[in-house]
């Protein structure tokens, strides 16, 4: 399959006809705002709630934020959509939960959801897609003329690994599994070592970069590119790393919160109004975003604002800006079934420069990178 990876210039990303942001609409309706507020510390992300509440405080008071934690476990993600049903809510936005997993319930009631959501439900409006992400961590290393491939995957994300690997036309990929609790990772990267690799893809917890990173130093791939997605890079893994972080590549679906970018400033912002401690990370600004899509979709409907005409109205967007947290986004569906539903199927690149991101690639589009694989988060 021939790729159409070329970076999007700003122009074509923010049109003139790009529906503004944070239209209010002076009528009330409730959301709810679904994700891990608990429960594995790995994936907490607490800051999505405050980052919703941030937005519609500034843009739309009158709408009312619920919150429902599902503690990174099934059966409580269900528990939140029977909550989101009971309560009548307007819409769900989706955190890094087990919502993206199962929206069997809030589907039947027609809920939509925005956010890291499934791309295939019908109501799903997916702004950030796990597996969508991790073909942008290819798709970077291809752009930085990665031939050679290695996939350096934590036991039990194999479909992150075959993400990865996408559409492109490697000359070779070579899999190296971390086993779970593995003392370090010298033996998984050796075997990437003995392949020749020229660069390498990580999927693993932020923990383990370190680790990964030590054993890369150690097998001597000094010049091997290694990207991974922004998330595992957190600022505590960015300082325990120090220098050996300069050269690494993050990619994202998000403008960094790390970039300086005025959309990041008004963020902190909004967010410092409504909780001081809350982060500032791509989960906040995926949450932000969200309300910001639902609030746009919200001022085009001429009645009562509920579910389906919500629905109806998150389907006609076109050429929405978030003010530079995402590409402009337009409501139409992909061919690939997959990820059909996935609207935001851009990346951008940085590479770490002394703790901090700086631009490598801006936002490129990953639809003809999308390998026909489960969707997932």
């Amino acid at each position: 399959m021939a790729l159409s990876l070329a970076v999007l210039t700003v122009a074509s990303l923010i049109s003139i006809s790009a529906a503004p942001a944070g239209a209010a609409t002076g009528k009330s309706y409730k959301i709810m705002v679904i994700g891990s507020l608990s429960g594995v510390a790995s994936y907490q992300i607490p800051e999505i709630v405050p980052a919703a509440k941030a937005f519609f405080h500034k843009a739309d008071p009158n709408v009312t934020v619920l919150s429902c934690d599902d503690q990174f476990t099934e059966s409580d993600a269900l528990d939140c959509e029977h909550e989101a049903v009971t309560d009548g809510v307007a819409a769900v936005i989706g955190g890094f939960a087990y919502l993206a997993e199962n929206e069997s319930i809030i589907e039947a009631a027609g809920i939509p959801a925005v956010g890291t959501t499934d791309s295939t439900s019908s109501v799903s409006f997916s702004i950030s897609n796990s597996n969508g992400l991790y073909a942008g961590i290819g798709g970077g290393l291809w752009q930085a003329g990665c031939k050679k491939l290695g996939i350096l995957y934590l036991d039990g994300t194999q479909a992150l690994a075959t993400a990865i690997v996408g559409n492109f036309k490697w000359k070779s990929v070579t899999y190296s599994v971390i086993p779970d609790n593995a003392p370090d990772l010298s033996s998984p990267v050796a075997k990437l070592a003995q392949a020749n690799v020229q660069c390498i893809a990580l999927s693993a917890e932020p923990n383990q970069v370190i680790q990964a990173m030590t054993a890369i130093k150690q097998a001597g791939l000094k010049n091997v590119k290694v990207a991974m997605v922004e998330a595992v890079l957190t600022p505590q893994v960015l300082s325990a790393l120090g220098s050996e972080a300069n050269g690494l590549i993050s990619i994202e679906g998000n403008v960094d919160p790390l970039s300086g970018a005025p959309v990041v400033k008004t963020i902190t912002s909004q967010m410092k109004a409504v909780d001081p401690s809350a982060p500032v990370s791509s989960a906040a600004i995926i949450s932000w975003a969200s309300a910001d899509v639902i609030s746009q979709a919200a001022a085009k409907i001429t009645g009562t604002i509920n579910a389906a005409s919500m629905v109806k109205a998150l389907n006609g967007l076109r050429n929405v800006s978030t003010d530079g947290a995402l590409p402009t986004l337009s409501m139409t569906q992909l061919p690939n079934p997959a990820f059909k539903r996935f609207f935001s199927h851009y990346a951008i690149d940085y590479q770490i420069e002394n703790g901090k991101p700086k631009l490598l690639a801006n936002w490129y589009d990953l639809s003809s990178a999308l390998g026909k694989t489960a969707s997932g988060e």
